[in-house]
């Protein structure tokens, strides 16, 4: 719902009507301007690179996105924003084809560092920058930022792909791109109209989230210099053998492998708040037509899907009963301010009031496959990049110089977020180790796995049989560590077959 340029006005218009918790929060309490939401995207090019044309290649793309070019007139719930006509592209060059190999990885992973903690004015633009890395003769490196409002993940994509074809036929190697691109204006106008916000759909809102969720299941344990922006990851896989057979519950269900591991987290969750209901929040590419695919700015919308699992269902019910509410979901896609009213009636005297509010946890797919491809005899890659945190880092902002509201808002950012991967069959917990310790939150992925093996395997087992057995006490609280995945599973058959 949130996330979208319906929430964003240009300042030509109509004063606005669609505000978005997701600008407010990313901006620093210090800096009304500055913003730390941001998308990375990081390509390798192998082969001969001219940079004179891809210099041209950069000002090609910028002319041609609106998104590129845009600024904020106002900073708040309800933002104008304006389109330059021109701008000069913030590319910067780097060359490092003289210096060792290590010397080069503690370089770059020193730079994805400080790119990773970059702010971007919003007042005064451009919201994203790139650095061209020359590693070798025929090697580089391609750094991509975005800020989040004017990128979602798709747009990094469409940015390389019209970037390349630019370049192509610059150099002679392609026919000139088709140059045509949806303006920010008639964006804005499409997300409008697809998002109104109808006595239906905000019917629909009011009846799946209220009551709305007690808070956060974890509690914060936060020192008084945490960094509330720092992130870690723990990653997991699924053995070969539960993934199909996952697949074959998704099958049977009529649904996705990400539907069915979706509802496993919603019967995790569920578990641990102690209630059938649960609500997730997800995203989908919000881009149903071919223009809006080769467009650059936010489209992502995020549902809320919400699932009540009652004791009596199985596990296979259960994944269907997520898939019609995924459904559901996105069939009645509003904007967030749209909701946040339909939910709480005192919002408009409670903003900035976030979505965070809305759900239990986060369950999110990776967007898509980057694969090799080869354009303009360029090989283009995509590069994974280690980000370390420096020894001499020392965080702008710290957990104690948040006011209470915002630390809610940070509790909720710093997870846990689940992130499954394509294929399904892997995926990795985003969380905040300053805000939670790795200990607990290492015992809920093992709980969620714990929970995917029992849902792939005993698709026929009752809700109510898993929760009997669910170990809450003894490993996501914090006490003793729970038995291994493979006795928990076998305990909770037996206690079924008795």
């Amino acid at each position: 719902m949130s996330g979208t340029a319906a929430g964003l006005q240009p300042a030509t218009l109509a004063p606005a009507q669609e505000g978005q918790w997701e600008l407010v929060c990313a901006l620093s309490p210090g800096d009304p301007g500055s913003s730390h939401h941001i998308a990375v995207d990081n390509r390798h090019l192998s082969g001969p690179v001219d940079l004179q044309a891809l210099r041209q290649a950069f000002e090609d793309v910028t002319a041609l996105h609106d998104a590129l070019r845009l600024a904020f007139d106002t900073i708040g719930c309800d933002p104008a924003v304006h389109v330059r006509e021109r701008i000069d592209p913030p590319v910067e060059i780097l060359d490092l084809s003289r210096v060792s190999e290590r010397r080069q990885r503690e370089r770059i992973e020193s730079l994805a560092f400080h790119e990773s903690q970059r702010c971007f004015d919003l007042r005064t633009g451009p919201l994203w920058h790139a650095w061209v890395i020359r590693l070798g003769t025929d090697s580089y490196l391609i750094n991509l930022v975005f800020f989040h409002v004017i990128a979602d993940g798709w747009s990094s994509k469409v940015f390389v792909d019209d970037l390349l074809a630019a370049y192509g036929a610059l150099t002679g190697a392609m026919p000139p791109p088709h140059a045509d691109a949806l303006s920010f204006a008639q964006i804005h106008a499409i997300q409008t109209r697809r998002l109104e916000p109808s006595a239906d759909r905000v019917r629909y809102w009011r009846d799946r989230l209220v009551p709305l969720p007690g808070g956060p299941l974890f509690a914060p344990s936060a020192r008084a210099d945490a960094d509330p922006r720092a992130h870690s990851t723990i990653p997991f896989s699924l053995p070969a053998a539960t993934a199909a057979q996952l697949r074959k519950v998704a099958w049977q269900a009529r649904t996705s492998p990400f539907v069915a591991l979706m509802a496993g987290y919603h019967l995790l969750l569920s578990m641990m708040a102690g209630r059938d209901r649960t609500v997730i929040s997800t995203a989908s590419l919000g881009r149903p037509t071919e223009r809006e695919r080769r467009a650059i700015l936010q489209f992502a919308c995020d549902p809320y899907v919400s699932t009540e699992l009652p004791e009596s269902l199985t596990m296979l019910e259960a994944v269907r009963v997520t898939h019609d509410s995924v459904t559901t979901a996105m069939s009645n896609l509003t904007s967030y301010k749209s909701i946040a009213h339909a939910v709480n009636p005192d919002f408009d005297n409670s903003r900035p009031w976030p979505d965070c509010h809305l759900f239990d946890g986060n369950f999110y797919s990776w967007a898509f496959r980057r694969p090799a491809t080869t354009t303009a005899g360029l090989r283009i890659q995509g590069a994974r990049i280690r980000v370390g945190t420096p020894a001499e880092y020392a965080p702008g902002l710290i957990w104690a110089h948040l006011p209470g509201p915002a630390r809610r808002v940070w509790v909720a950012q710093g997870g846990p977020s689940m992130e499954v991967g394509i294929p399904r069959q892997d995926g990795r917990l985003h969380y905040n180790p300053e805000i939670y310790p790795v200990e607990l939150m290492q015992e809920f992925v093992d709980q969620y796995l714990r929970v995917v093996d029992v849902l792939a395997w005993h698709p026929g087992m009752r809700v109510g049989a898993m929760r009997s057995r669910h170990p809450r006490q003894r490993g996501v609280t914090g006490g003793r560590s729970s038995p291994g995945r493979e006795n928990w599973r076998d305990r909770v058959v037996s206690d079924q077959r008795g």
